[in-house]
């Protein structure tokens, strides 16, 4: 059996080791991934409306194709504006709150 110094050891060469040691709770796990989140749900959203840009191009007039493609261009619009309030939301908290941790993100 393990005495309780070897596991504090064995768990800081893990932590160590794999580069864990930035993430030692949840807030700092949502701090070093909401960057990435906002990039890949930005790239998401353009892509989105390109695709319902094509086929609204490519409805020849068909009704229901031409509804179908609006509503799709508006939802992603929709959602952009939701990533875009999100962000300057957790912005604006972070200089209320004095959130040192977060600043980093938004330079």
């Amino acid at each position: 059996m393990l005495a309780q110094n070897d596991i504090k050891t064995n768990y800081s060469s893990l932590v160590n080791e794999t580069g864990l040691k930035n993430f030692d709770s949840v807030g700092s796990i949502v701090t070093k991934l909401f960057p990435l989140m906002l990039t890949i749900a930005g790239i998401a959203l353009l892509v989105f409306t390109l695709i319902a840009g094509l086929q609204l191009m490519t409805s020849a007039g068909d009704p229901k194709k031409i509804e179908n493609a609006r509503g799709k261009i508006t939802g992603g619009l929709i959602g952009f504006f939701i990533i875009f309030a999100a962000f300057w939301i957790i912005r604006i908290l972070a200089d209320v709150l004095n959130l040192g941790g977060i600043k980093f993100l938004f330079i």
